[in-house]
Parts: C-alpha cells; sequence; structure tokens
C-alpha cells in the first residue's frame, strides 16, 4: 500500500507540474532547489514566533519529526 500511496501522489505531482505556467516553473524549481534553505528558514521562523501563533491558534506547537 505504501508504494501505491507515494505513486499516486508522485502522479498528481507530476501532472500538476505540466500545467504550471512558466512563472510557476521558475518559483517551483527554485523551492527545490533551495529546500535546506527554505526549511531552515521555515523553522526559525516557527520558532521565532511560536508564542504568538500558539496565541493565534489556541493550541500548542508540537515538534514534528520524521
Amino acid at each position: 500500500m505504501y508504494e501505491s500511496t507515494v505513486a499516486d501522489i508522485t502522479s498528481k505531482i507530476e501532472a500538476f507540474k505540466e500545467e504550471m505556467d512558466s512563472f510557476s516553473e521558475e518559483l517551483y524549481d527554485s523551492l527545490i532547489e533551495n529546500m535546506s534553505l527554505t526549511v531552515e528558514d521555515f523553522i526559525h521562523n516557527m520558532e521565532a514566533d511560536k508564542d504568538n501563533i500558539e496565541r493565534v491558534i489556541g493550541s500548542t506547537l508540537k515538534k514534528l519529526e520524521l
């Protein structure tokens, strides 16, 4: 089941990418190329603004471990 789920998601991503305009393609490529930096920035911003985010969502943030 796991392999079929991955294949389904991959297929949907590829279909989505085929429909993108040139601006969206550049944005997507840039995101993928800079994924490590993007993730680091996201985590930093979440940690820096944790109290405010928790107040807005009305719940505590929990660390996601993969």
